[in-house]
């Protein structure tokens, strides 16, 4: 018996998918291997569509009822292309600069695969750079949560990226951190292993030392340290909230103005204001990230495996090395723009 029959569901919700739609195709046909695929595909979709029409045809006319519209309304397409719409003029320039830094990034863990296949370097020295990718995605799911109107949430993933982030430059940076890593397999093995090795303070602890040893200044670590505690501070209110938080996270903030009697709320996404600081902590955090990791990867420190690219080398090449002089240069220049207006006062040219 189908463990959905066992629910004691109210009446009115007790209706069947009985009544054949007008198509040949059965939902449980075998996909036919022939060219004919992507028909085939095309038509179960379809029979998806007329299966659910039909029951909603039923409960209507069950109830005495006729209407046209339909709770999948809320998710077509348009409502995602206005709060892009609204995102691309109204969080400017974060979006854009973050998605540059994501680009690049994304260019650099390429260029990585495409010059080492497996049996050139081993498993451990691997690892950092095969975590490039998931950091990547995450960026990218930041990004598009955001453009999609999903602030909150992209907070949320903002953290689980600094996260990855965090553990890829740690791996870079020690290699019996990276052996272990590979070693602890089994979850309970797993979990220790985070307890003694990778918690907060042991990843504060390793990324101070890089920081040191690519001669930051002592006054420089110590703004670093206390910034990257303060952006874990601020993102962890939105995993844990309290609950002015967690309402808040149904609504949106107007960009349009800068009353927060513009709070309007949001249900399937709606540009916020509040994306300004999402995006521009991201951004601030991911160059850190880019900068370090590049750098330790560049001059092998601590026995990291190196890797330098030429830009003489190839295209692919040069638009990394190149790249990555623009995401530094984007860094220095709009750093200590205020987040929630630097789309209003850009910095002067120099």
């Amino acid at each position: 018996m189908n463990w959905i029959s066992k629910w004691k569901l109210p009446k009115l919700f007790c209706w069947s998918w009985s009544g054949e739609p007008s198509k040949t195709l059965r939902y449980d046909q075998v996909m036919p291997k022939s060219r004919d695929r992507r028909k085939s595909i095309r038509e179960r979709e379809l029979l998806i569509e007329d299966q659910i029409e039909a029951a909603w045809t039923r409960l209507l006319a069950r109830e005495g009822l006729d209407f046209k519209h339909r709770p999948i309304d809320l998710m077509r397409p348009s409502r995602e292309r206005t709060a892009v719409q609204a995102a691309e003029r109204y969080l400017q320039p974060w979006l854009r600069l973050f998605q540059e830094q994501i680009a690049w990034l994304g260019a650099y863990n390429l260029l990585w695969r495409m010059k080492h296949d497996s049996d050139s370097i081993s498993r451990a020295d691997r690892l950092p750079f095969e975590l490039l990718s998931t950091v990547v995605n995450n960026a990218a799911a930041v990004h598009r949560l955001v453009r999609s109107g999903f602030d909150y949430q992209a907070k949320s993933m903002l953290r689980v990226m600094i996260e990855s982030a965090y553990l890829s430059l740690a791996l870079l940076a020690d290699r019996n951190l990276r052996i272990g890593f590979i070693a602890a397999v089994e979850p309970e093995d797993a979990r220790r292993f985070w307890r003694q090795r990778l918690g907060g303070r042991h990843i504060a602890a390793i990324l101070a030392r890089v920081e040191s040893q690519l001669e930051i200044d002592f006054h420089s670590q110590s703004d670093l340290a206390e910034w990257r505690q303060a952006t874990s501070e601020w993102l962890s209110q939105f995993v844990h909230p309290n609950y002015l938080t967690a309402v808040i996270g149904g609504y949106a903030w107007d960009p349009r103005n800068d009353s927060l009697d513009l709070l309007r709320p949001n249900t399937f996404g709606r540009c916020c204001a509040g994306s300004r600081s999402t995006l521009a902590k991201a951004f601030r955090m991911l160059w850190y990230f880019c900068a370090f990791f590049y750098s330790v990867a560049h001059t092998g420190l601590n026995g990291a495996p190196r890797f330098s690219p030429d830009a003489k080398d190839d295209v692919e090449s040069a638009m990394v090395v190149l790249g990555y002089d623009i995401v530094l240069a984007a860094g220095n220049r709009w750093w200590e723009v205020d987040e929630e207006e630097g789309y209003e006062e850009p910095p002067d040219d120099e």
